[in-house]
């Protein structure tokens, strides 16, 4: 039975259209799984608000430092 070039373009749509649907299907089913494997195996850390509240405020010394870095690096 010969088919016609429409038809044969069909076919060839469907099947190139149905791959990247099962592939697309398949990497967000992994990636899913993945991630929940992940943050199973090494949740995530809770930090104490209290510790990173009391540490001490920058030396201004090395503020000054920082935003000179800063300034001449952006007249580059």
């Amino acid at each position: 039975m010969h088919s016609t070039l429409i038809e044969q373009g069909f076919d060839l749509m469907l099947f190139g259209m149905g791959t990247v649907f099962i592939f697309l299907f398949l990497l967000v089913t992994v990636t899913v799984g993945m991630s929940k494997i992940v943050n199973h195996w090494y949740p995530e850390v809770e930090v104490d608000t209290e510790t990173v509240a009391a540490q001490p405020p920058l030396d201004p010394r090395i503020a000054s430092v920082i935003q000179i870095a800063i300034d001449r690096y952006l007249e580059r």
